[in-house]
């Protein structure tokens, strides 16, 4: 009942803050001059838009099969890439509080692909490095980003992001290492709130597990850096799209900041808050409220794009709602799961 509550508290606070931010945005916004942007909006750059989003699936599914191999899952490439694909467009028909996930680790295990401890495992691996690795390109872009979040800041930042980036890289490999101390997956955890102790268990849980394969691990951690440049790339060919010639090294910079603030649980797929921060962030280097939120639009506009082609490909595969049940079902296995692994 108390998990209920809270779920239902989230679900009114995420509208909420989703009201206000489009309230914010149709007050700055001059519609008249949305629809003319787009009236103008380059279809070359709009289809390398939806490309770009569309290698970037690829490329995380590709890279989720490294964890799959570090966990003993031997699997063509090509199914973490379809799991991808096709968990997009199912998770539109799931529960909300069921997300792609879930249907990862139900397509793994209906496939005979691996258990559900393996699986699950490897996206908590991939969960985590994947926020370590955003920290990581933001590092490396510094240079590039500041100018742009705080134009006028001419310290150099070349000497502080290589910093952080080498910290981030060892702080990857200590965390493997450290998990030879796995003692503190069967004790009590100090300081920690207890709706977290789970997920703090859980993850050096899997840790130790995956300790073995931490060459794996790490590739994945510079293979996930690498892959934050491509979301990036979306946006710099989304500006070229409206007409706009922006430095490519300040987007990518200022880019996965943005996408590490998209995470926050305080809106719907992100629906209003990346609207926002591109309006917020690009205004103030030349573009109008309108651009700025264009920008944003075209790469949300690919997405809609391949969540529709993926809800297409569901329906053309055969798929019937008895797998939104086996969906549904499994995820509330793996909430066992991950109690029983954890307690």
């Amino acid at each position: 009942m108390q998990k209920h509550k809270k779920k239902r508290l989230s679900f009114i606070v995420r509208t909420l803050f989703l009201c206000v931010l489009i309230y914010l945005l149709v007050r700055l916004v001059d519609f008249r001059e949305l629809v003319d942007v787009f009236s103008g909006v380059s279809w070359g750059f709009a289809v390398l838009v939806l490309l770009t989003c569309i290698l970037d699936l690829a490329v995380m599914g590709s890279k989720w099969n490294i964890l799959l191999y570090a966990f003993g899952i031997r699997v063509p490439v090509r199914m973490p890439v379809i799991a991808y694909f096709t968990g997009r467009g199912f998770s539109f028909f799931l529960p909300s509080t069921i997300g792609i996930d879930s249907y990862k680790t139900y397509f793994m295990v209906k496939h005979k692909a691996g258990d559900i401890p393996s699986v699950l495992s490897s996206i908590i691996v991939e969960r985590t490095i994947g926020m370590v690795s955003s920290f990581g390109i933001i590092s490396l872009l510094l240079p590039f980003s500041i100018p742009v979040v705080f134009p006028g800041n001419n310290m150099n930042w070349w000497g502080a992001g290589l910093t952080c980036f080498l910290a981030l890289c060892i702080l990857v490999l200590l965390s493997l290492d450290l998990v030879k101390y796995s003692a503190i997956v069967k004790v009590r955890i100090p300081f920690i709130p207890e709706s977290l102790k789970h997920k703090v268990k859980a993850f050096f849980t899997v840790l130790f597990q995956v300790h073995q394969a931490k060459r794996l691990v790490f590739i994945y951690f510079l293979a996930s850096v690498a892959e934050k440049t491509l979301y990036g790339t979306a946006a710099f060919f989304s500006l070229r799209a409206i007409g706009h010639e922006f430095s490519y090294l300040a987007v990518l910079g200022v880019v996965p900041l943005i996408s590490l603030l998209e995470r926050l649980p305080i809106s719907f797929s992100s629906v209003g808050v990346r609207e926002g921060l591109y309006v917020a962030i690009f205004t103030s280097h030349g573009l109008t409220a309108a651009e700025a939120l264009s920008t944003a639009l075209i790469i949300r506009a690919s997405e809609v794009v391949i969540v529709a082609t993926s809800i297409m490909l569901w329906y053309m595969s055969g798929l019937s709602a008895a797998t939104k049940n086996e969906v549904v079902s499994l995820a509330a296995e793996v909430d066992n799961v991950l109690e029983r692994e954890t307690s």
